[in-house]
């Protein structure tokens, strides 16, 4: 059975946060209460500065979110290459699928 796979390209945004409890809220809230609807998020520690972290998002879709996450500090990641994989099922070998998917993507 051949599960099908949608594949597309996606805009990773990232801001420097304080690497702190709230550090990343402080982004995020203002961004969602203009309405953003994120599907992914992940922050980390910055080793290389001390005392921050960075926050990474997709999407930033909509006029108002964009504006809303341009004033908290996000900005769109330059040099990170980010894909959407969407489709398959539960129980399924999903690395495999999506490295199948990713040998066909042109």
């Amino acid at each position: 059975m051949t599960m099908k796979f949608k594949v597309s390209r996606a805009d990773m945004w990232s801001a420097t946060i304080e690497d702190q409890p709230g550090g990343a809220a402080r982004v995020l809230d203002p961004v969602a209460k203009a309405g953003a609807n994120f599907e992914f998020a992940f922050a980390r520690r910055a080793p290389e500065m001390p005392g921050k972290g960075l926050l990474f998002v997709l999407p930033v879709k909509g006029a108002k979110v964009l504006q809303a996450a341009q004033a908290a500090g996000l900005a769109k990641a330059e040099g990170i290459h980010t894909v959407r994989v969407e489709g398959g099922g539960p129980a399924r070998d999903f690395g495999g699928d999506c490295a199948g998917a990713g040998e066909r993507w042109d």
